[in-house]
């Protein structure tokens, strides 16, 4: 599913505003099943996460 993109198209993915309109919890659930893959790193997730939750 995600394992052919980069971090950088993951990262922009979450960032859509298709995404954007999911509910947070959604949003962070998403966030955190990416990161267990390995797909970005614990930076790059907790920024993120902040992002959401802001």
């Amino acid at each position: 599913m995600l394992n052919s993109k980069s971090v950088e198209e993951i990262m922009s993915d979450i960032d859509s505003p298709q995404v954007e309109s999911k509910p947070i919890k959604e949003q962070l659930i998403e966030l955190k099943e990416i990161l267990k893959e390995g797909l970005i790193t614990e930076e790059d997730y907790n920024k993120k996460k902040q992002d959401i939750l802001k």
